[in-house]
């Protein structure tokens, strides 16, 4: 079996398949966040931090590197700190508020509004308030609902799109189960959505929907991430423009697509390489040589006292 690349760790505060999966494949460290943890050697090392909000509780060596570091992380894991970072940087996203009252008067006016708890994922702690309601439920904060036609997920390292692919129905179906609103407009894995490779998309939108998903990186501060970026398409000729907007992004992407993870192999892989000599820590080479020390001795007489003799010793 071959032994783990010492200097290359994945590290993840919790059970987490993806991170094992990743490790693993890479052949590196897989760490996780443990009070007793002490590692022999850190110095140097790139540290993949696969959706972590907090520093590791190791200590990391001269000239390591962290991808994603932590405080970027908790701003992606808030979805409201993101969409305040994205419109400071004017990347594409959803109009949001936190006043229910305004919220209310969305909805009145005639546009579906999300009510949402943050920092959750999956769809979870979201409330679809359908347009023409008298009022919203509490909430953290509330978005207008974007009338997409379709749902991508743009994987993005180091400011390059790596891996693109486009929300669908399982199993080939045209439209969702029937249940509660969220179901049918949440796309996400829950809901029966899957993450497919092939599909049609133009050049002008592909190329939109990288520059959307390079900004929102940009804006959070990450290395890399997965960017759910919402579209609305026109047919061709319309002399409509087409839409998007950046709903989030993910820290710790699924990775169970074989394509998927193969791209963040590569581009791990690469980036590891690329940084070996900007890592490399010099260790100088020490030499013996021969000098008087105090050592201790013990007499005759079984007293233990200090004389000076000629050891080997480092310098």
């Amino acid at each position: 079996m071959t032994r783990p690349i010492r200097d290359l760790i994945v590290y993840c505060d919790r059970a987490s398949t993806t991170a094992s999966t990743l490790a693993r494949r890479l052949n590196g460290r897989r760490l996780y966040a443990s009070p007793n943890r002490r590692l022999r050697s850190t110095s140097g090392s790139l540290c993949i931090n696969y959706g972590t909000s907090h520093s590791p509780n190791f200590r990391l060596g001269d000239k390591s590197i962290i991808l994603n570091p932590p405080e970027a992380v908790s701003k992606a894991i808030s979805k409201r700190l993101s969409y305040e970072a994205f419109r400071h940087r004017e990347v594409p996203t959803l109009e949001y508020t936190t006043s229910r009252e305004l919220a209310s008067q969305w909805v009145r006016e005639g546009c579906g509004t999300l009510a949402r708890r943050d920092g959750l994922s999956s769809g979870q702690g979201i409330v679809f308030v359908p347009k023409g309601s008298q009022s919203c439920p509490d909430a953290d904060f509330y978005t207008k609902y974007f009338p997409k036609t379709h749902e991508y997920r743009a994987h993005v390292f180091k400011g390059k799109l790596i891996d693109l692919t486009q929300k669908r129905l399982q199993n080939g179906r045209s439209k969702p189960e029937d249940g509660d609103s969220v179901s049918r407009i949440v796309r996400s894995l829950e809901n029966g959505w899957i993450h497919a490779h092939e599909f049609v998309v133009s050049e002008g939108v592909r190329a939109s929907i990288e520059q959307a998903a390079v900004a929102a990186l940009a804006a959070l501060g990450l290395d890399f991430g997965a960017v759910d970026v919402l579209v609305v398409e026109v047919r061709e000729g319309s002399k409509k423009p087409t839409r998007l907007a950046v709903c989030e992004v993910n820290t710790a992407p699924g990775l169970a697509n074989e394509t998927t993870l193969k791209a963040y192999h590569d581009a791990f892989l690469s980036y590891y390489q690329s940084t070996v000599d900007s890592r490399r820590v010099i260790i100088p080479r020490r030499r013996k040589v021969r000098k008087e020390v105090l050592v201790w001795i013990t007499t005759k007489k079984g007293n233990r006292v200090q004389r000076l003799r000629e050891r080997l010793v480092y310098e």
